[in-house]
């Protein structure tokens, strides 16, 4: 069966953008409330638009246990709200929901009462599992940067009045990399009225007008390559990012593949499920759930482990894409224009000094940045793109994963060619095509379409 938005590169961080905190227990809106606290308005949390996977992958189950609202709620006096977190548990403790059946349609998770003129901020999925089946091999899946949450956070929130639902398009990108699947976030979530045919569990097509709504709630990105040298084992990457649309968007992921020269004892210390012994039937119904009749089994628990190919004189069978993850510690690197030159690549460097910097860690890696401050103090998912800013993102070292003695380095053969991946919240990503020797000049945009592989 074919699915849309399947792509062999960065198979939507996780790492998701951050709710405006809001410092007081009681604050005044400026909405007046004329409906008294008794009335209650029915939110339904609807979740669409399937992943961007690996080629050949069958499915993508994803286990959900609780949603979480942030919402001001009016306390009948004029204008004045409580924030508070209004916390749902799906039908039966649990629900799991195969993402591929979500293309053009939508599952309701779950269902709120919330007073009229309640605002709603954010909601958060808590996920206890995500499974993926790749041509018939079944593999755990984690959240990039180790979450166990999946946060979307509403555009344009707005008093509800009636019943509404609240409409987020997961949109997000699973990547094969040296430490296992990793799923990269990129939600745009919404509030529109309900059809008023909303029940949990149940499966509905997506309509024109929601997906109108969804595409006005989207960002924008703009990305121009610094940066892509060796120096022995050690990396330069270094990118601008600029938000060239109209609403914040909070950087996820930064994807790089391409040809790697690799050296280690193992190519991945990441955990196979064994395709024999997995997720049961998985015989996909109209519901978008899979049948789990055969049970769990054992999704592995050992380290699947590629060793040494002789014939690589000494080298690993090739991973081919690693992924950054931006931290929200500013680099103290100073910004400056440089020029390097080197046998294998030619790089420029045009930093903008108008763009804060900040530095990048491999997901799952050993802290290689020379300018980062150790994975303890890693804190990553914090760098928030206002609409038309700008930020440079630096990776300085080795990209290396401790636990397989892993170390990959840019080839960077003449003539062959890089792709850049930038995903952002609010489904905002970019891609770019670099040939080698690297440069601005080098690279072209890539447009992403459904029968990418």
């Amino acid at each position: 069966m074919a699915y849309g938005k399947r792509f062999w590169v960065y198979p939507a961080a996780a790492v998701l953008l951050a709710v405006v905190i809001i410092a007081a227990t009681a604050i005044y809106m400026g909405v007046q409330t004329k409906t008294p606290p008794s009335s209650y308005s029915v939110l339904a949390i609807k979740l669409t638009d399937p992943p961007q996977v690996p080629d050949g992958t069958q499915w993508l189950n994803v286990t959900f246990t609780q949603v979480s609202l942030l919402i001001a709620e009016p306390t009948g006096s004029s204008g004045q709200v409580i924030t508070k977190s209004v916390t749902i548990t799906p039908q039966g403790g649990s629900a799991t929901i195969d993402l591929l059946a979500l293309q053009n349609y939508t599952y309701t998770l779950a269902q709120a009462n919330l007073t009229q003129g309640s605002v709603v901020y954010s909601v958060t999925f808590t996920v206890s599992k995500i499974v993926i089946d790749v041509n018939g091999t079944q593999s755990p899946v984690t959240i990039t940067g180790g979450a166990t949450t999946l946060q979307a956070v509403i555009a344009n929130p707005k008093s509800l009045t009636g019943d509404n639902e609240a409409l987020i398009q997961l949109n997000p990108v699973v990547v094969n990399t040296p430490s296992g699947y990793q799923l990269i976030p990129s939600t745009v979530a919404v509030i529109t009225p309900s059809h008023g045919q909303e029940h949990e569990g149940g499966m509905s097509t997506l309509s024109q007008q929601e997906e109108k709504e969804l595409e006005e709630a989207t960002g924008n990105l703009s990305v121009k390559i610094l940066t892509l040298s060796v120096s022995g084992s050690n990396t330069t990457f270094m990118l601008l990012v600029n938000n060239t649309g109209s609403i914040p968007v909070q950087l996820v992921a930064i994807g790089l593949h391409g040809e790697f020269n690799v050296t280690g004892s193992a190519c991945r210390a990441g955990q196979e499920g064994d395709h024999n012994q997995g997720q049961g039937d998985h015989n996909q119904g109209g519901n978008g759930m899979g049948d789990q009749q055969g049970g769990e089994g054992n999704s592995g628990d050992s380290a699947s482990v590629v060793t040494l190919n002789p014939a690589d004189h000494g080298e690993c069978e090739h991973p081919d894409q690693v992924v950054f993850i931006p931290l929200n510690t500013s680099s103290t690197q100073a910004t400056s224009t440089t020029t390097s030159s080197s046998t294998s690549t030619t790089t420029t460097s045009a930093s903008n000094a108008k763009c804060q910097v900040f530095n990048m860690s491999v997901v799952n890696g050993e802290d290689g940045n020379d300018n980062s401050q150790g994975n303890e103090n890693q804190q990553p998912a914090g760098i928030v793109i206002q609409p038309h800013e700008c930020v440079e993102l630096v990776f300085k070292g080795v990209i290396g994963f401790g636990s397989s003695n892993l170390t990959l380095v840019p080839s960077l053969t003449a003539g062959s060619t890089y792709t850049i991946h930038i995903i952002a919240s609010n489904s905002a990503e970019q891609k770019l095509e670099c040939t080698v020797p690297v440069s601005p000049a080098s690279c072209r945009p890539v447009t992403s379409d459904n029968n990418d592989s």
